[in-house]
């Protein structure tokens, strides 16, 4: 049944064009590889251009534990899912119970008000339906992978006013960013930027800690868009 239901709501969201185009995670003919083959793109745009890129990884707390079930029944609806689907994907979602075993003791059952059922068919789309809108307001460029998300461009001010919209986004669907587990790069072929860090970036308040390598989507990235440190390591 959910299988059914997700074939046709992605129909659906095809056919309108609804979804993000910077969004790779859970669709049909895109992936990991698709998703690197446009960021380096566009980095070495920027290499052309003689320009260095600043790039922040977000990394959110519990993603998908934290989507708020009315918030998310709500853009469902928004998006024009209506009528008996959306009835279904109401009751699909809502009155869901846990319990907590601790060896042979097992606790009261607690309704779930949180979360998209993990293990399940729909669980992921409805998850990129909930974040779909997160990139609406921001001027750099960005690129989704589920809820892996990169903030990149030329312009360290616009990145700064961006990370900002993205606290505003979260503090109105109610998801936490961990901004300890966030990191920020510079990339540059250039020698004047080899030994430049990251300028100061922060959200929430938090410093985000910048480094000169990092890895995105299984592949090792570092500042000079060298791979040679990818290479050594799945060679070595």
């Amino acid at each position: 049944m959910e299988r059914l239901i997700r074939r046709n709501i992605v129909s659906y969201l095809n056919k309108h064009s609804l979804l993000h185009d910077s969004q790779f995670g859970f669709r049909n003919n895109r992936s990991t590889e698709s998703q690197l083959l446009e960021y380096n793109r566009k980095l070495l745009g920027h290499c052309i251009s003689n320009k260095s890129s600043l790039a922040v990884y977000i990394d959110f707390r519990k993603a998908f534990d934290k989507v708020y079930i009315p918030k998310l029944i709500a853009k469902l609806k928004y998006y024009g899912i209506r009528g008996n689907v959306s009835k279904w994907l109401e009751n699909f979602l809502t009155g869901r119970t846990q319990k907590i075993r601790i060896n042979n003791a097992i606790s009261e059952p607690m309704v779930v008000t949180s979360g998209v059922p993990q293990g399940s068919v729909l669980g992921p789309l409805l998850f990129i339906m909930f974040i779909n809108d997160i990139g609406n307001n921001l001027e750099s460029d960005f690129l989704l992978y589920a809820d892996d998300l990169k903030l990149f461009g030329t312009n360290p001010d616009s990145i700064a006013k961006d990370l900002v919209t993205i606290s505003s986004w979260c503090d109105n669907w109610q998801m936490t960013v961990a901004p300890n587990k966030c990191e920020c790069i510079r990339f540059s072929h250039m020698k004047k930027y080899a030994k430049l860090r990251p300028p100061a970036l922060s959200i929430d308040g938090v410093c985000i800690p910048s480094t000169c390598l990092i890895r995105d989507l299984g592949v090792l990235y570092s500042s000079n868009l060298s791979f040679a440190t990818h290479i050594d390591k799945i060679t070595g």
